[in-house]
């Protein structure tokens, strides 16, 4: 689309999430989503545009060139040049293979943790989790091919103690 240099940035995910209440399941949604983005430089002016329908690449192709329009030149502005890729490891397969009869049981039992922590806790608001996974690529102009698999975990329970004359709640949450 007239671009001195392109990048595509694509990204996958799936996500499961859980909400239990006592002892009971009260939500549980599953959805998938992709994205992607097109970054360019023309004349050394950043232009950048995205969407969730592949089928308009080339409108956001254009629009990505477009908008470097009313960006300022920069001197620095340039894509980096293929290179090597990170050796972290951001992907359990645990979570990504977690089936919802698993996902459930989680986070059932992390609401019965809570309640047998203490006699004074009756009740859980709320016990929920979220988990994701997901892959990303990144291609240009200059040879970068990369690409990588992530997974994450969210948590968080809201417990209600109560004992003859008061009734107080607390909240934790934690993500990995």
């Amino acid at each position: 689309q007239g671009a001195d240099e392109a990048e595509v940035f694509v990204r996958t995910s799936r996500q499961l999430s859980v909400e239990v209440s006592c002892r009971e399941t009260d939500t549980l949604e599953r959805s998938d989503s992709v994205g992607y983005s097109v970054r360019v430089f023309k004349h050394k002016r950043l232009g950048f545009s995205y969407s969730t329908d592949p089928a308009e690449i080339i409108m956001v192709a254009k629009q990505a060139v477009e908008s470097s329009r009313f960006a300022e030149p920069d001197e620095f502005n340039t894509l980096p040049s293929k290179g090597s890729e990170s050796a972290v490891r951001i992907y359990d397969t645990n979570v990504a293979s977690l089936s919802e009869k698993e996902a459930i049981r989680l986070i059932l039992s992390m609401e019965q943790a809570a309640l047998d922590q203490d006699s004074l806790i009756k009740k859980t608001r709320s016990a929920t989790g979220s988990f994701r996974s997901s892959s990303t690529r990144i291609l240009n102009s200059k040879g970068l091919d990369a690409a990588f698999s992530a997974t994450s975990c969210s948590g968080s329970i809201m417990a209600v103690a109560m004992d003859a004359v008061e009734s107080q709640m607390a909240w934790e949450y934690d993500g990995s």
